[in-house]
């Protein structure tokens, strides 16, 4: 979720949404840009003192939803909050490198290459298909002097919500890897 945000429709939407410039938009992207490589760090520290993969995983997602569902429920939301729900998001979607290692974990040793292979390809395949549906989504709604109307972007920021969801179900069932055996 944070990848089509911060790499695709975070800056139109502060744009669009919240007016802001160019310097101002990128202030915002570059809070997500950190939150991001903190979150990288956070997981990893998390895992291990709690032992567990899966359920800093799972509380990340539960969190995505959450600030998706926020955004998509929230007309005209004041600045600060959607600066804090996009750095929420990024902090939270800093999870792949959990997620391999929690692959890596549920497949043999000799096919760990494979496993963690078949998990990246259905996250760079998640990241690609959640920007081109929040695209269409935008999209699909008529626009004034080129700018979307903000109920289209929370329609498309409730379609991430659904993806999260989603994304939970799937792998709640999941067996869990301890880090530390």
């Amino acid at each position: 979720i944070s990848t089509t945000v911060s790499g695709a429709w975070g800056a139109p939407y502060l744009k669009h949404v919240h007016h802001l410039d160019d310097i101002g938009r990128g202030n915002v992207l570059l809070a997500m840009a950190v939150c991001g490589v903190s979150g990288h760090f956070l997981y990893g520290q998390i895992a291990r003192r709690l032992n567990t993969l899966k359920w800093p995983i799972i509380a990340g997602g539960t969190l995505i939803l959450a600030a998706s569902t926020t955004m998509a429920l929230t007309s005209q939301p004041p600045l600060w909050l959607v600066t804090g729900l996009f750095a929420l998001m990024a902090i939270c979607s800093a999870y792949p490198t959990v997620v391999h290692s929690h692959a890596r974990g549920l497949v043999p040793h000799n096919l760990m290459g494979r496993g963690v292979s078949v998990t990246n390809m259905g996250i760079m395949t998640a990241i690609a298909v959640t920007q081109l549906a929040f695209g269409w989504i935008v999209g699909s709604f008529p626009a004034v002097d080129g700018i979307p109307p903000e109920y289209a972007y929370q329609v498309a920021f409730g379609a991430q919500a659904v993806f999260a969801l989603v994304g939970l179900v799937i792998y709640a069932p999941t067996r869990d890897v301890k880090p530390r055996g």
